[in-house]
């Protein structure tokens, strides 16, 4: 059996250069599952990336229900773009809040990380109740995640854990 192996790089084999060819088996290596969005990623070597334990993702929060939650840099973008957009509507239809009026914008955006907060509680928390240990918590740019050990043994008991936040939502919402 022979198998065409490409010329390099981002220089593939032209007529004038015929493929290389291997005569007998070539080993191929396994391919990697895809990292889920629960699980640590199966191509990263241990203890690199944001999924470990002593990775730092940002200032910590505090661990509610012993869940450490984490605000990653990157949110102060969002909170600081929030207080700038905000600011001048608060001051427009309040005029006598003046200056203040970004403190507004800056509680919109502290209480906009409070509702993602919560949301991802809601999957942490049913998530451990199933007996799924849960990593932490982190507050990013444009949401949070909610870092569990494994995904759940059932699909059913998955449907629970992806509904939690959203269900939450809806109740917040009122």
């Amino acid at each position: 059996r022979a198998v065409a192996i490409h010329s390099g790089l981002g220089t593939p084999a032209t007529a004038a250069e015929p493929p290389a060819v291997v005569p007998g088996p070539v080993e191929v290596p396994p391919v990697q599952p895809a990292a889920s969005a629960t699980g640590p990623d199966p191509t990263r070597s241990p203890g690199t990336g944001p999924e470990q334990p002593g990775a730092n993702p940002g200032m910590r929060l505090g661990a509610p229900f012993g869940i450490p939650i984490y605000l990653a840099p990157s949110s102060l973008i969002l909170a600081l773009l929030l207080a700038y957009v905000f600011g001048p509507v608060a001051a427009r239809e309040m005029p006598e809040l003046g200056g203040v009026a970004y403190l507004v914008g800056g509680a919109f955006a502290i209480l906009l990380y409070a509702s993602v907060l919560l949301h991802e509680l809601a999957h942490s928390v049913v998530a451990r109740s199933f007996g799924i240990p849960v990593r932490r918590i982190v507050l990013q740019l444009l949401g949070g995640v909610s870092e569990l050990d494994r995904e759940p043994e059932t699909a059913g008991r998955e449907l629970l854990v992806a509904i939690a936040g959203p269900a939450l939502s809806l109740v917040l919402a009122g």
